[in-house]
């Protein structure tokens, strides 16, 4: 039996954050966010978030957003956390569905285009005094929204 890991789903477009099980096995991180590519990034020290790396370039069917934390810019697609242990190894986390809910904010894909436009930028993330910068890219011609 394989073990698994706690780990904390974050799904923009059924607006939902929930506690879900995870083997660690890539194939399994790929059913959870049901994307691949995917990105990760550690927002703290204990603490990994994997998300569609190519989210951004999904039509408007399959593109939602959310933010994180004091980011000031848009995260696409699903989101999956996991802890992480002192040789580099995901492991269940220990932050809690309620805190993680406390700290996302979902965004129109509307508001998301609108606001901030297309085009690529950098994003800061901090969570605690970690402050993570990850790249985000948006694309008008595949949203179907007008900036």
């Amino acid at each position: 039996m394989m073990k698994t890991l706690n780990a904390i789903l974050i799904n923009p477009f059924e607006m939902t954050v929930s506690g879900v099980d995870y083997t660690g096995e890539t194939e399994d991180l790929y059913r959870l966010i049901e994307a691949r590519p995917f990105f990760p990034f550690r927002f703290d020290k204990k603490n990994t978030m994997y998300l569609d790396d190519n989210g951004i370039y999904r039509d408007p069917s399959r593109q939602a957003f959310f933010m994180f934390g004091r980011c000031k810019q848009p995260l696409t697609g699903r989101a999956l956390i996991v802890g992480r242990t002192r040789g580099g190894y995901d492991a269940s986390t220990k932050l809690s569905v309620k805190f993680i809910q406390n700290n996302v904010r979902w965004v129109s894909r509307d508001l998301a285009t609108r606001k901030f436009g297309t085009g690529a930028f950098d994003t800061k993330i901090v969570f605690g005094d970690k402050v993570t910068t990850i790249p985000v890219r948006l694309n008008g011609n595949d949203s179907g929204v007008e900036a």
